[in-house]
């Protein structure tokens, strides 16, 4: 009878440095299933490990790779810029909202501003001025 096992192969494959600083780490995980020794399957999957992130499940390879590359100021760093990166587009976003809205206002003021018009019409030309849906 045939024997099945499994073996997990983790590869930190991509390290990308990145502007904000520190390191982003590109990690290929391998799944394959064995039939007597011989790999008969084999499933990919890659996640991106970014600086302060939990890596205590992972084998002690990978948190060797992470404890080299994310110091505590890469990690303070890496921080930061994403809160910036998010304050910028969170600014970004009300700005654009912002800007609808005031069109918003200047379509409804235009709207009113046609409705007194047609209603002054009317009513200079003694007519019963038209109805506003």
């Amino acid at each position: 009878m045939p024997e099945f096992t499994e073996r997990i192969t983790h590869v930190c494959d991509n390290i990308l440095p990145r502007e904000a600083g520190g390191f982003t780490i590109g990690l290929k995980t391998i799944t394959e299933t064995l039939r007597d020794g011989v790999v008969i399957a084999s499933a990919p999957h890659r996640q991106v490990l970014e600086p302060g992130m939990d890596v205590s499940s992972f084998p002690d390879s990978v948190q060797a790779v992470c404890r080299a590359l994310w110091t505590p100021s890469a990690v303070t760093a890496w921080s930061e810029a994403q809160v910036n990166a998010v304050a910028e587009s969170t600014a970004a976003i009300a700005a654009a909202n912002a800007k609808r809205l005031a069109e918003l206002e200047n379509a409804q003021a235009i709207e009113d501003l046609r409705a007194a018009f047609a209603a002054r019409v009317a009513e200079l030309q003694g007519a019963a001025p038209p109805q506003v849906p």
